[in-house]
């Protein structure tokens, strides 16, 4: 179906559920990534073990992108937060010549305490990402509403730190009354310039298995 929305862009995309079991707890999701089919650069899909991640990564005459695209469990499967974390750790390790857009439904408000608040802010740091909402070009006042009576900023950007620090125009959040899902579109624009944009090598540091067991 991705496919068919518009031929000028190519696609992968996962479902959060197989077709095997009777599905219970949030009936639907997954994720996806569309890029421009005639986009001047290198394109490599990867597709991992998960239903919950996705990535692709772009390689131009500007710079080297790993675009990962996930959908993160309830907040009661704290279990699977951590193994989609770890997922997503590995395929940066495995691409660390690039910078990184994470972005995704995180089902995490950064505002408030919980467990996988915590193991998402930890995570950021061990990996070197800033969640987008942080910089002073993001507008971001709710990307999910429950019955537009009750809202949290759930759906996020997260980037490497050259991307945070140099490369973000403006994020914004969509807010349109035919929009009929409870999360909003959020938008966000790179200006992305080859002065600002060499890729280092990166210190590794501990997988996420591993700085959350410490």
């Amino acid at each position: 179906m991705l496919g068919n929305l518009d031929t000028n862009f190519a696609h992968i995309g996962i479902s959060g559920f197989g077709n095997s079991s009777i599905l219970s707890g949030r009936p639907y999701g997954g994720c996806a990534i569309l890029w421009r089919s005639d986009l001047s650069a290198q394109v490599q899909v990867f597709h991992t073990k998960s239903t919950r991640v996705c990535a692709v990564r772009l390689i131009t005459d500007i710079c080297r992108l790993l675009l990962i695209c996930v959908y993160m469990p309830y907040v009661s499967m704290s279990e699977d937060f951590a193994d989609q974390l770890a997922m997503i750790d590995s395929v940066i390790q495995n691409n660390s010549d690039c910078h990184f857009v994470v972005a995704g439904d995180y089902d995490v408000n950064l505002s408030r305490n919980s467990v996988h608040t915590a193991m998402l802010c930890s995570y950021c740091d061990n990996a070197g990402l800033t969640p987008v909402v942080k910089h002073i070009n993001a507008n971001i006042d709710y990307t999910y509403h429950f019955g537009m009576w009750r809202f949290s900023v759930l759906d996020q950007f997260l980037l490497s730190g050259t991307l945070f620090g140099n490369a973000v125009s403006s994020v914004s959040v969509v807010h349109d009354i035919d929009i009929t899902s409870d999360h909003e579109p959020v938008v966000m624009n790179l200006s992305l310039q080859m002065r600002f944009l060499a890729c280092a090598d990166r210190v590794h540091k501990p997988g996420i298995k591993q700085a959350l067991a410490t």
